[in-house]
């Protein structure tokens, strides 16, 4: 049957590709770098590629100057900058013809992530002059980034306000005053705001500030995303009342230490914050966790309370342990009224893992997509819950487990994947609690064995890609029945011990997974790294002799 995607009146000439179609497609792949260390080779080598033909150097030339660390790489261009008394300067009269290479080469520029390694010095002037055009500066800027307010000069930040920016990520140095960061950012933020352009600011990322440079004059009703990382001091709750009010915000990064304050205390001039009208559209949440005492259940509270009813992606980084007596919501509860509507259950120990999974089953069981969950120790059977995320397409847990049998055994994956049919990618870097295996100086990994990975294959038809431990010895017969066909393609295999077995254990893969397309092992030793190579090497001979034959029939 024809796709009803795909529309039949079109030539299969505008089907297809063009030539700078694909040549676009591989230079944005070659800069598409964020490592710094590799940003002056892909220079180099867009600078190689657009010296080769004509053809090549207008694609070539645009990607070079996508990204720049400031401006001046486009100053040289104008032909009266030059330098005077070791200060560099705009020198005589600048006719039209004199900014047309500048204008050309600017209108590329997209992303500025600033650094100004040469530290010279450029007379103020210069800054005046451009922002007194008719224009802006750099039409097409749409990322700000800083990672190192310190050198950032003042003049330059006006002028890229005048862009239409859409992320700006701002990162204070350590030694800088925070009066001083604070006055910093609090200028840029309104040079934003204030500015004459229309606002496009979408994604702002604040890494190393103090909480007062998001003022009361700084509007962030236009934000879809905020991320605020290591931020210096506590939220006050109007702040964080304001930031839950934002109704486009869709994505919310922070760390829990920041945000202790704001929710230890819910009253704020004498209102009570109504936790159930906050983040309302909230889509993506990440909570990087601190092992202060009250962090765990306030967060519990947080995501018991919050308005969203469509998470689809949560991460909850470095959970500490609740203690034994926890709050549990129960179906049919009254959200946002304290503790109304929630059973109190008593957990022999600190349980963290039941208290937080249970309330994430509880609220987002249809829509989350996504579950990153790093916690400090919890119980196997506390991970049950999460068998009814039917929607979870990617699930990643780390952490240290007592298991639920002694000794333990290695089907935990499976049954917690048993019922997740959407389930595309799965990572599991779990230990066995130390106590499980006295005294063994590092506890084991949480390991399936191959007849695990082939329930796992029956159970989750649309796995993509996995990452974990897999028990390499004592191998079961390979079966002489037909292989299953699943569409896996990628195995990173975490810390195990070297497999004894080469030959056989790339025949079960090959067997359960005839699609593979890398089988990695991420970590450990030189020799353990070998021979997972030499076991990729065996299935990719497999798969080439399974090929020849079908096109020899």
């Amino acid at each position: 049957m024809a796709d009803p995607l795909i529309r039949l009146d079109i030539a299969a000439s505008e089907q297809c590709l063009r030539n700078s179609d694909v040549l676009e497609e591989i230079l944005d792949h070659l800069s598409s770098t964020s490592d710094p260390g590799d940003l002056a080779i892909t220079r180099q080598s867009l600078l190689w590629i657009a010296s080769t033909c004509r053809f090549l150097s207008p694609s070539a030339v645009k990607f070079l100057w996508r990204k720049l660390d400031n401006i001046i790489p486009l100053l040289f261009l104008l032909p009266s900058f030059a330098v005077r008394g070791g200060i560099y300067g705009l020198f005589g009269t600048m006719e039209a013809q004199d900014w047309g290479a500048f204008d050309r080469h600017a209108a590329f520029v997209k992303e500025i992530s600033y650094e100004n390694r040469r530290h010279i010095h450029i007379d103020p002037s210069v800054y005046v002059r451009l922002a007194l055009r008719p224009t802006p500066v750099l039409p097409n800027l749409a990322r700000l980034e800083c990672g190192d307010t310190e050198t950032f000069v003042a003049a330059e930040a006006v002028l890229y306000m005048q862009s239409p920016l859409q992320t700006i990520e701002l990162a204070g140095g350590d030694q800088m005053p925070n009066t001083t960061a604070s006055m910093f950012t609090s200028m840029t933020l309104s040079s934003i705001y204030g500015s004459a352009t229309v606002i496009h600011l979408s994604i702002l990322i604040l890494d190393n500030q103090p909480f007062d440079i998001l003022s009361e004059g700084i509007s962030l009703t236009k934000l879809t995303s905020l991320e605020l990382r290591r931020m210096k001091g506590n939220m006050s709750t109007a702040l964080f009342r304001r930031i839950g009010s934002i109704r486009n915000l869709r994505s919310f990064t922070a760390d829990t230490e920041c945000l202790r304050a704001a929710l230890a205390n819910p009253f704020d001039s004498g209102r009570l914050v109504p936790m159930s009208e906050l983040f309302m559209e909230l889509t993506h949440l990440h909570l990087n966790a601190t092992q202060t005492s009250n962090s765990p259940i306030l967060l519990l509270n947080f995501l018991r309370d919050i308005g969203t009813r469509n998470l689809r992606s949560l991460v909850l980084r470095r959970m500490a342990a609740l203690p034994a007596s926890v709050p549990i919501p129960i179906r049919g509860a009254t959200r946002g009224r304290g503790f109304r509507g929630s059973a109190v259950v008593r957990f022999p120990g600190s349980r963290v893992g039941q208290g937080y999974i249970h309330t994430i089953a509880h609220r987002w069981s249809r829509s989350l997509r996504r579950l990153d969950f790093d916690f400090s120790y919890l119980h196997e059977e506390e991970l049950t819950p999460v068998n009814t995320l039917k929607s979870l397409r990617s699930l990643t847990f780390s952490g240290r487990l007592s298991p639920l049998d002694s000794p333990p055994h290695s089907s935990l994956c499976t049954k917690l994947c048993a019922e997740l049919p959407e389930l595309e990618f799965l990572s599991l870097g779990l230990e066995w609690h130390p106590a499980t295996w006295g005294s063994l100086l590092r506890p084991p990994y949480v390991a399936p064995s191959i007849v695990d990975l082939f329930c796992l294959a029956e159970k989750c038809k649309g796995l993509q890609e996995i990452e974990l431990p897999i028990l390499t010895n004592a191998l079961p017969p390979v079966s002489s029945t037909p292989a299953i066909s699943h569409g896996l393609r990628k195995i990173n295999v975490r810390s195990t011990k070297t497999p004894p077995d080469t030959l056989g254990l790339a025949r079960h893969l090959d067997r359960l997974f005839p699609r593979l397309n890398s089988v990695v092992c991420a970590e450990g030793g030189t020799e353990e790294k070998a021979a997972w190579a030499h076991v990729q090497n065996l299935v990719f001979v497999f798969q080439d002799v399974r090929r020849t034959a079908l096109a020899q029939r």
